[in-house]
């Protein structure tokens, strides 16, 4: 079994913590998403940028992360990893006096900034605290998928989180797989109602298209596709004593055509679960490799161009003609 790398080489990594992937400058879902619809827009968010600000993390991205967790890895895991505490923000966030208290009652020396005091109670005490209003709903929600058999099913039998690193034709690449199964990708999504008269399937069919998770797909499958000539060639890296499967499991599991399922939750009111499937060779799976294909072409293009330089629009300029003109003019 090979030993951790030094640098992120190509690979498939099996428990590689989720900030030394998002710290990676290779091209994610995300990135490739802003490749297809603008190139500079993508240049302007990544590490080529020297004057690129990274965003902190929202407080629905932290919800999202922690039923991850809860799905992903299971109850105990996630009861080590969370604590309730009680108050709170009126949007569920811990506010800065819980944290502080928490610290002290711990033996532990508060920061006057609340961001230093997030980052000390995870790194001396390896827990995130969660308001307790937001853990308890976690814990509902995570139930809405584990009660269900058919949703339950689909975060078994597999391996969470199994992140894959690759070169397509010259453009760096990386996926995180939420839960790969045999024959098949297991994503966690959120969904919010849009109305009072639509059906959940329409709110989720909008989500899917209109943040095109069908690139997403098409992108991690191609991510797959790729890790079995990196299994072949020995890439398998193992990070915090995680799980990994035998030989004969990951061989099997990467000389498939690979489906791409969905679990979406509703993340507004009663947190509703139900799975939504993207066949492999399906029409949804080729819109999403059409538009795929033109990102990586974007990117090779402006690089070739540009280098590391800003990426600008060489467009010819604009004719506006009649039909561009508001109907209400």
């Amino acid at each position: 079994m090979a030993t951790t790398p030094t640098v992120i080489e190509d690979g498939i990594y099996f428990g590689m913590p989720a900030a030394i992937y998002h710290a990676a400058p290779h091209c994610g879902s995300g990135s490739i998403k802003e490749l297809y619809a603008s190139p500079p827009d993508y240049w302007f968010n990544s590490h080529m940028n020297p004057l690129r600000e990274v965003e902190e993390e929202s407080h629905a991205l932290k919800f999202g992360s922690a039923l991850h967790d809860r799905i992903l890895y299971g109850e105990d895991y996630f009861k080590k990893h969370y604590q309730s505490i009680k108050g709170g923000t009126k949007s569920g966030e811990v506010g800065a006096d819980e944290l502080k208290k928490w610290i002290e009652e711990n033996g532990g020396k508060p920061s006057k900034l609340k961001a230093d005091n997030e980052r000390m109670v995870v790194e001396q005490w390896g827990v995130t605290l969660v308001a307790e209003k937001v853990f308890e709903k976690i814990m509902v929600s995570a139930q809405m998928i584990l009660k269900n058999p058919n949703l339950a099913a689909a975060f078994t039998g597999g391996f969470p989180e199994v992140s894959i690193f690759w070169n397509s034709n010259g453009v760096p690449c990386k996926c995180r797989l939420d839960y790969m199964k045999l024959g098949v990708t297991v994503d966690l999504k959120s969904f919010r109602s849009k109305d009072r008269i639509s059906s959940l399937d329409r709110w989720v069919l909008q989500d899917l298209f209109n943040y095109r998770y069908d690139i997403q797909a098409a992108h991690y499958i191609e991510g797959r596709i790729a890790a079995r000539a990196l299994f072949d060639a020995g890439k398998v890296f193992v990070m915090d004593g995680a799980a990994r499967p035998d030989d004969t499991w990951l061989r099997k599991a990467l000389g498939t055509k690979p489906h791409w399922s969905f679990v979406f939750y509703k993340a507004d009111g009663m947190p509703i679960a139900k799975a939504f499937q993207i066949p492999f060779e399906s029409p949804a799976h080729e819109t999403g490799k059409a538009a795929l294909r033109l990102a990586l072409d974007n990117y090779r293009d402006n690089f070739d161009k540009f280098g590391t330089d800003p990426w600008v629009v060489l467009d010819e300029p604009f004719n506006i003609d009649n039909e561009d003109i508001p109907k209400w003019m």
